[in-house]
């Protein structure tokens, strides 16, 4: 018998804090803790509407969608994001089925990796 192991991809990301803080000290009106809960949400609603673009073949909407990650990526230093975001939007513009598939999960993987490492971080915001 054949014993196949697949393994989760271990993929590092970059988030740059100088941008994240400068973007966080901007929003004085809001306390830190919930001006990072609003982009936590923000981010995670935008990852689950370009999933479901995906799942419903709907390019046209994962491109704007995926547009809307980039940009918000950008604004607040999520570097592997917007990276990923703008391979999402390459593939989609080439029309190739698996490399659309390919980088749509890699966002959605990466940007959960992203979500998860902000959270701690307002405390050095602060």
């Amino acid at each position: 018998m054949n014993v196949l192991t697949i393994r989760e991809p271990i993929e590092a990301i970059h988030i740059d804090t100088n941008r994240l803080g400068h973007h966080l000290k901007r929003s004085v009106e809001q306390d830190v803790s919930d001006h990072v809960f609003h982009l936590a949400d923000t981010m995670a609603q935008a990852l689950g509407e370009a999933e479901t673009n995906f799942l419903n073949n709907r390019f046209d909407r994962l491109v704007s969608t995926v547009q809307k990650i980039a940009t918000l990526a950008e604004m607040c230093g999520f570097i592997s994001v917007r990276t990923v975001a703008g391979d999402v939007s390459h593939a989609v513009q080439r029309n190739d089925a698996v490399a659309v598939s390919a980088t749509v999960h890699r966002l959605l993987r990466i940007g959960e990796k992203s979500l998860y490492a902000i959270w701690d971080l307002p405390e050095q915001f602060v």
